[in-house]
């Protein structure tokens, strides 16, 4: 009997709430209505206002005309007393004159209808603005809303109180929190028109009620099974989908959303199931899926989708790891699979059926939802077949994208945005699974066979993003294959012999170096299909043409090394071939820098290459000098010194240097020309150069050719060496400068003479400051003989030709022009 006085007390009380909170409800919704009628009759006093200004300004300058033609005189007393602005006068007008006074121009004028752009205001300023009568905001609105917090607070502690006293038992407590859910429902019902914000909120708070209520009373009571709870709360769930779609408010499938995940939890024993539990998620994704066909409320399916995630991979890292018996990954991938393709229709559904474009952070989420399914494919094939089916499910992934891409690809009203997503999906799985399922070199194989079919693909379709792919897929197959180099062109430790040792490699015949053939070819394929290509540019802003360079460019570089690399190391780990490491591959590098220079000037300079190899062509000149001719040095000796059991065929092998360098000089002179001109200061400057150059070339092989005929003995070395110096370059550089003068003279090039004198001059410096100390006499008269016999010879073709070359560049510069033209004649 107390328990139900307790419980009239407690209705008693809700109800008058109810009546209150109704009567505020009316009077709120009269007052808007009244305060919307003062507006409409506020803006049609402004409207009407000006409008009559505008029609008397037109009148006043309309010109009247009767069936004569005989135009009257406008009386302005009459016109002015027009009110209305619609004006049917029974005059025709004459449209020479009408058309400058349209009042489909002027009547927008008075009519205060554009969006003036304000300045953003505070919160304080729009709350005063909003409620300029502060008695009337807190009597009104401010009170009836701290009322009915305390008055829900009382009620609480009511309840409490009563529950403490055992007032009310378990059934009693159960029906209260039902019937509070029910009554706060039914409330916000009423309230949906005039309070719709106030009216989520109390929708929201008895739905809230419901789960808390059929919690505690599973949990707390168990006046439920753990099935009948259950499906009293799938019907909640449902039921706060309903009302959702019923008042158009998201608010409430929020809140739905947030109680159908608690759910599980809610009657959890602590003995899951995890189909039973993966099924209630996927029922509830399934009403969230068929709820994003008419709404697209992003936030839902972002709440799905985390919560889901969650859960599914709290218990995959925890259920799952290869140490349990018998782990369920055949489950796992089932339902992951399942999750995985309902949010990726979900996240789609909306924005195809509506046609709209989808935004960064749908994007974001369908991008988040394949990363995961990846990941946990990835972690459960991990365990499965010691992970031989990796790299096939990640094909499988990107052939599921690319189905659903061509499906979409061939409806024009699907929004690109998407399409290209899936096409970067689809192309980002297929290059995933290459290192993920092969080893080693095979990586780099499939990297450049994709980098040319996705180049194809890219000009054939004329989507960018494919081009785009292929150019990422390159950089990744140059990574590859130097990692391949670094991999295998090094020594490996040998256990057994407790040493490093060379991984033993046939020449040219081996995994690598063809390897590095096909990386070379698909690069040389590529740049062939981007010169066929007729599109300006290859992706976004960046031109066929340069790509085209970029391609051609790495080729000649890759495949320089992939020649290097293999030669070098193949000389290295061959104890027979090593002395003669340097000779081959500086042979190599001068004979490939030739061949490049010619392929980039015949038979007409292609003008990118053509400077870049000109450029080039000094720092391999300086190159020999500082660190060939040394190696070089080392050969020779080590062929005088027996040590290494060289051939003359191998010590001969440095000469192949010697000869591109030559050959090197002179494509570089030719071109320089080409470039800059015959009479420019980088050519006069290449002449002084290449004289540097040549003469240090020809005094170095001097050494080695009196070293080799002259030797007998190893302690006379560097006697023989110092005699070649003092005695044997004066007489070189006098011949050279005697070479110069001859050619300068002959071909009248000022450079080229100075040059000679400047050689002379230098020549005659060593030879007085240096060579004369510790000379023998033999090689003393020799040098000096010979010197002075060049330096007279000299002077002589000086005096003989002086007088000619003065009078010819005198001719040159006196000869006037006009001699030549016909047309004066």
């Amino acid at each position: 009997m107390d328990e139900f006085f307790v419980f009239l007390i407690f209705l008693l009380v809700v109800l008058i709430a109810v009546f209150q909170l109704i009567s505020f409800a009316r009077i709120g919704s009269i007052k808007q209505e009244i305060k919307k009628l003062h507006q409409l009759i506020k803006a049609g006093a402004l409207i009407q206002k000006p409008v009559e200004k505008v029609v008397e300004r037109i009148v006043e300058k309309i010109v009247v005309v009767d069936d004569k033609k005989e135009t009257p005189k406008v009386i302005p007393e009459e016109i002015k007393e027009i009110k209305t602005p619609i004006i049917k006068p029974p005059l025709t007008f004459i449209p020479q004159e009408f058309e400058e006074y349209k009042i489909t121009e002027k009547k927008p004028e008075p009519v205060i209808l554009e969006k003036t752009k304000e300045k953003k205001k505070g919160f304080f300023e729009t709350f005063f603005e909003k409620n300029p009568d502060m008695e009337k905001f807190i009597g009104e609105n401010l009170i009836s809303k701290i009322g009915i917090v305390i008055l829900v607070l009382g009620l609480g502690f009511f309840v409490k109180f009563a529950i403490d006293n055992n007032w009310i038992n378990e059934y009693g407590r159960v029906a209260i929190g039902v019937l509070s859910g029910g009554i706060l429902i039914g409330l916000a019902h009423f309230l949906r028109k005039s309070f719709a914000a106030f009216s989520s909120i109390l929708v929201g708070g008895g739905i809230a009620v419901l789960y808390f209520t059929f919690g505690i009373a599973f949990h707390q009571y168990q006046l439920f099974s753990q099935a009948v709870t259950f499906v009293i709360m799938v019907f909640i769930t449902i039921f706060a989908i309903i009302i959702s779609l019923a008042y158009d408010r998201k608010e409430l499938a929020v809140i739905a959303m947030l109680g159908g995940f608690g759910t599980p939890f809610f009657v959890s024993t602590g003995d899951g199931n995890y189909i039973v539990l993966f099924s209630y998620l996927l029922i509830l994704n399934s009403g969230m899926l068929i709820l994003s066909y008419f709404k697209n409320w992003y936030i839902l399916n972002f709440i799905a989708f985390v919560f889901t995630g969650i859960i599914y991979g709290a218990w995959l890292f925890t259920k799952c790891p290869e140490t349990l018996p018998y782990p369920p990954y055949k489950g796992a991938l089932i339902f992951g699979t399942l999750f995985y393709l309902m949010f990726f229709v979900m996240n789609i559904i909306n924005n195809v059926k509506e046609k709209q474009k989808f935004r960064f952070y749908e994007i974001f989420i369908l991008l988040s939802n394949t990363f995961c399914f990846f990941s946990a494919g990835i972690f459960i094939f991990h365990n499965v077949l010691e992970g031989r089916l990796q790299g096939v499910f990640t094909v499988l992934l990107g052939v599921f994208n690319f189905i659903f891409a061509f499906v979409l690809f061939r409806n024009n009203k699907v929004d690109k945005n998407l399409i290209y997503f899936l096409i970067g999906l689809v192309l980002t799985f297929v290059s995933l699974a290459a290192p993920i399922q092969l080893n080693g070199n095979y990586i780099t194989l499939f990297w450049a066979a994709e980098a040319v079919l996705l180049l194809w693909l890219g000009y054939k379709s004329e989507i960018k993003i494919i081009s785009l792919a292929s150019v990422v897929v390159v950089n990744l197959m140059i990574i590859s294959l130097i990692m391949d180099w670094s991999m295998n062109y090094t020594r490996i430790y040998d256990l057994v012999k407790g040493e490093y040792v060379f991984n033993i490699l046939p020449a040219f015949l081996n995994k690598v170096f063809i390897t590095g053939i096909v990386v070379s070819a698909s690069l040389f394929i590529s740049g062939y299909l981007t010169i066929q290509n007729k599109e300006k540019y290859v992706f976004w802003g960046f031109k066929s043409a340069n790509y085209k360079h970029i391609l051609t460019g790495l080729f000649l570089l890759f495949f320089f090394l992939i020649l290097f690399v293999e030669i070098r190391y193949q000389l290295v780990q061959n104890e027979v071939l090593r002395p003669v490491l340097y000779s081959v591959t500086g042979g190599l590098i001068f004979l490939y820098a030739l061949s490049a220079t010619i392929w980039a000037s015949f038979p007409k300079p292609r003008k990118v290459y053509f400077e870049i190899f000109t450029g080039i062509i000094p720092i391999l000149l300086f190159l020999y000098m500082i660190f060939y001719k040394h190696q070089f040095v080392n050969l020779r000796n080590a062929y005088l010194s027996g040590r290494y059991e060289l051939t003359y065929i191998q010590f001969l092998s440095h000469y192949v240097s010697i000869i591109a360098i030559c050959f090197l000089i002179f494509w570089f002179t030719k071109n320089v020309i080409h470039i800059f001109g015959q009479k420019s200061i980088f050519n006069r400057l290449n002449y002084w150069l290449v004289t540097f150059i040549c003469i240090f070339i020809i005094s170095a092989e001097t050494d080695t050719m009196v070293v080799l005929n002259m030797i007998k003995e190893n302690s006379e070395y560097h006697h023989i060496l110092m005699q070649t110096k003092k005695i044997a370059y004066p007489i070189i550089w006098g011949i050279s400068a005697f070479i110069l003068m001859y050619f300068g003279m002959k071909n009248k090039m000022r450079d080229l003479r100075i040059i000679s004198l400047s050689v002379i001059l230098i020549t005659l410096i060593k030879l007085f400051a240096y060579d004369i100390q510790g000379i023998n006499e033999g090689g003393k008269i020799a040098a000096f003989i010979s010197l002075g016999i060049l330096l007279l010879i000299v002077s002589f073709m000086y005096q003989k030709l002086k007088k000619l070359l003065l009078d010819d560049e005198n001719v040159l510069k006196t000869v006037d022009v006009t001699d030549f033209d016909d047309s004066k004649k």
